[in-house]
């Protein structure tokens, strides 16, 4: 979008929505005025109001995040319209992204660049944190860099989960669900004490189970359910008046059938698997990048495999948090261990061929420490300072299994595309039994053992000029170390071809037929074509390290013009270290080339520079809580991760420039109206990106990379928009009726790395509703809902097939669905 456009656009919504809020006052005119309670935030890791805080935050009570039927961190995004969460191939490569930046996805060396926390515990890969919420008291989106108080990977920004602490008087709940698409689902609580005033606990635990909704008209499966549970127990000891003990153990588990993509434009290779006796989708014809093929309506969601998909996780935690209060001043410990499994089955090319059958697997542990002292109570300087450390090992497996069509595949796609069956060609003329190349019973694999072992000292302070005014400044020196130790394994002499080996067999095949000057030729020709199919080549073990450390900080002014009115201006640095990419290429290794490059896998740290200025208010005699930030930010050397066909490719891009309005509000005007929402209007795009990775139609015309600057980042759109409106009141003598709903919009933007036009995801509205009747002392509730009522098509992402030129498959949302849960409250 242009930048006058832009900024008109900015201006003219701003105005809008805040115009529209001020005349919704009209609700309030013959009820009596309602005072909505102080928004309390943990932004700067201790008890603040939200006007107190020169963040941008925005809180969600368990109440909000009911109403908008959020139930894991993925549906966050239908009320943070400042969050995105991308889905991809398994919950584990979930990307999130926060005002534009996010990276992580299908690779296990590439970390996060927003920083997930439950009970202050960083949870170091994506599928850790998305489990269903179980028992959660509140969430808190802090937007932009937030490495000075919470540290590695969060210069995105910081999504903070706090659940419900254990409490001294005795309570329980369960919240039961079930609806259309075999959906069931079971939330239960109980909470009370061991000891009086000494020793309390709590449990609690969750059940999800649904029927998938991708179709395999092939096998007749359906993809993307869900069959997952989740437990938390918790005990919280008052040792003393001053020291208290929380312990927290937790456990989840899901064994689902996912992730399934289904077909955008199946390209010519489409001819080739239905000779081979393979499934393909009808569709309409046409072209694609000058490529002919069909347009499959991907809304239909059905997919063709041969061996289905499959991913299951487990996750397990301990953490304890010991905070002791002497002298003005407060100690807190927070220790944790997690280990996280994940294992992931697919049919890598996603056709209905025995051609590849892909495994992923990896086992995370972590631990962390932080230790941290506060000061207490109004001082003239209110500080923070303390020290984190943080290691994880991860063991990561990625094999890739040929399958008894391989072979017949490729020879019959490049006899169509090179007038020859190059494999059957190149094993005749040197020699070998047929069916030494690609037979089914080859495989390649990479093993790789990584750890990341990182600390840090951290401080800030904030000098309280007046009772109206504080200046705050904060830094964080950070040292991080990461080694990864690389290992081939497999049986693939296609792989493990020189060049030299397959121009020679090329030209011993050719001679007798068309003598050797044309056989050279040919040969020539030839073998480059032959070596873009040795992927997953055989190389030498060998090993890689990175370290790195960053000081960087953040500066801020906060005014306080009234207890209903401030002001800020923050100034703030993030960096997430570089790396190194963990994909089965990253060796650099080719053909017969057993000399691996150790420095192939690396990758360079990103760093944020970030300026913002913000107001936050309560207006209308505490009726409206209106915050308002205008932010600029930069970025250098964006790591970028994009698939390319045949791997994962992580590039960094030179800078991101990112630049926009956020609104968040919250509007009660009487005790049975309540409004809340937030806008986003943003610009975000590579300033400078000369090496973008390139689309398959540029590859088809030669080119390696693309030029990128000045254009979108992947994911961000201009206009983002959430809200929610709920409306109660009591029936008869005892009865509440409640009825909301919540939506959500989102401009136009790109799914794919490359910015490929296929991969435009057009802007949408999306739309959920619920009503409910139960008592007025919340003792008991049934209510009636419905998610995407309008059954809105969504892609999630959009990628280039695995060895199919030309061909696009799609991770797409799911459909309308409704149900009915009933709640009980002891």
């Amino acid at each position: 979008m242009p930048a006058k456009d832009f900024s008109q656009s900015m201006l003219a919504t701003a105005v809008a929505m805040v115009s529209g809020l001020m005349g919704a006052n009209v609700f309030a005119q013959d009820n009596t005025a309602f005072t909505l309670e102080e928004i309390v935030v943990y932004a700067q890791k201790r008890e603040q109001t939200m006007l107190e805080v020169p963040v941008s935050v925005s809180s969600y009570s368990t109440e909000a995040l009911d109403r908008a039927q959020v139930r894991d961190v993925g549906d966050l995004q239908q009320v943070s319209p400042s969050l995105s969460v991308n889905a991809s191939s398994g919950g584990s490569e979930s990307i999130f992204a926060i005002r534009g930046i996010g990276t992580a996805g299908n690779n296990a060396g590439l970390e996060q660049s927003v920083g997930v926390f439950i009970d202050g515990v960083y949870r170091g890969r994506p599928g850790s944190a998305l489990s269903d919420y179980v028992d959660v008291e509140g969430i808190e989106v802090l937007k932009g860099p937030q490495g000075t108080l919470f540290g590695r990977n969060t210069s995105a920004g910081v999504i903070s989960v706090r659940t419900a602490q254990p409490s001294y008087e005795a309570a329980a709940g369960v919240d039961v669900s079930a609806g259309d698409e075999g959906y069931f689902q079971t939330k239960t609580f109980a909470t009370g004490a061991l000891v009086d005033d000494v020793l309390a606990y709590r449990v609690a635990a969750s059940y999800q189970q649904k029927d998938g909704y991708i179709h395999d008209v092939s096998l007749g499966e359906d993809y993307n359910d869900r069959d997952r549970y989740s437990l938390r127990g918790q005990l919280l000891w008052d040792i003393d008046e001053s020291m208290t003990l929380r312990v927290i153990a937790d456990y989840s588990e899901s064994e689902e059938w996912c992730c399934a993509g289904v077909p955008v434009f199946q390209g010519p290779t489409g001819g080739v698997i239905a000779a081979l006796g393979g499934t393909t989708l009808a569709g309409e014809s046409g072209t694609y990048g000058g490529a002919p093929g069909t347009y499959v309506d991907s809304f239909k969601r059905k997919t063709v495999t041969h061996s289905g998909v499959e991913n299951d996780m487990e996750d397990w935690g301990l953490s304890g948090e010991f905070n002791w209060e002497f002298a003005h001043t407060q100690l807190t410990v927070i220790g944790a261990y997690r280990q996280f499994e994940d294992r992931a089955f697919n049919d890598a090319d996603a056709t209905g061929i025995a051609l590849l059958n892909q495994e992923k697997s990896q086992q995370i542990d972590e631990q962390s420490l932080e230790i941290r002292l506060a000061s207490t109570g109004a001082q003239t300087v209110d500080w923070m300072g303390g020290f984190y450390y943080f290691n994880q090992d991860i063991d990561y497996q990625h094999p890739l299994y040929f399958g008894e069509d391989t072979r017949a595949y490729y020879d019959t796609l490049l006899n169509g595309a090179a007038g020859l069956p190059l494999v059957s060609v190149i094993e005749a003329g040197l020699g070998m039994a047929p069916g030494t190349l690609m037979s089914s019973e080859d495989y390649t694999s990479t093993e790789t053992d990584y750890n990341s072992e990182s600390a840090a000292l951290f401080g800030q302070a904030t000098w309280n000029v007046t009772e109206k005014l504080g200046l705050t400044l904060g830094l964080r020196y950070s040292r991080e170390e990461k080694t990864g130790d690389y290992h081939w394994d497999g049986q693939h002499p296609y792989g493990d071809l020189s060049g030299a080996a397959i121009n020679t067999g090329l030209v011993n095949a050719l001679t007798p037929s068309f003598g050797a000057t044309i056989a050279n030729a040919y040969a020539a020709a030839l073998t480059p074509v032959a070596q873009g199919l040795q992927f997953g080549s055989p190389y030498d073990d060998f090993s890689s390290t990175y370290d790195d450390d960053n000081l960087s900080g953040t500066v801020s002014v906060n005014y306080l013009w009234s207890d209903e009115f401030s002001t800020y201006a923050r100034f703030a640095q993030g960096y997430k270290s570089g790396g190194l990419n963990m994909d089965r290429t990253a060796g650099g290794a080719s053909g017969g080339n057993r000399t691996p490059n150790p420095d192939a896998p690396l990758f360079d740290p990103e760093q944020v520079t970030s300026f913002e200025v913000g107001v936050k208010s309560r207006l209308m005699n505490g009726m409206l809580q209106l915050n308002a930030t205008l932010f600029y930010q930069t970025l250098e050397d964006f790591q970028a991760n994009s698939f390319d066909g045949i791997a994962f490719v992580v590039r960094n891009a030179a800078e991101v420039e990112g630049k926009g309005l956020e609104l968040d509000y919250i509007f009660q005007p009487s005790e049975h109206w309540l409004f809340t929402g937030g806008l986003v209007l943003q610009d975000i795009e590579y300033s400078d990106y000369p090496d973008g990775s390139a689309t398959q139609t540029q590859k088809d015309n030669g080119f390696a990379t693309q030029n990128l600057s000045g254009e979108p980042v992947v994911f961000t759109s201009d206009i983002n928009y959430s809200g929610a409106i709920s409306y109660t009141t009591d029936v008869a003598s005892a009865l509440q009726f409640t009825a909301a709903t919540s939506y959500s919009y989102r401009s136009e933007y790109f799914t794919a790395q490359d910015n490929d036009p296929i991969s435009e995801q057009d802007d949408y509205w999306l739309f959920n509703l619920s009503v409910g009747l139960g008592a007025q002392d919340q003792s008991w509730g049934v209510e009636l809902w419905s998610k995407n009522v309008t059954d809105e098509e969504v892609y999630n992402i959009v990628y280039d097939a695995f060895s199919q030129a030309n061909t696009y498959n799609a991770w797409v949302n799911e459909g309308r669905t409704f149900g009915l849960t009933g709640r009980l409250r002891f």
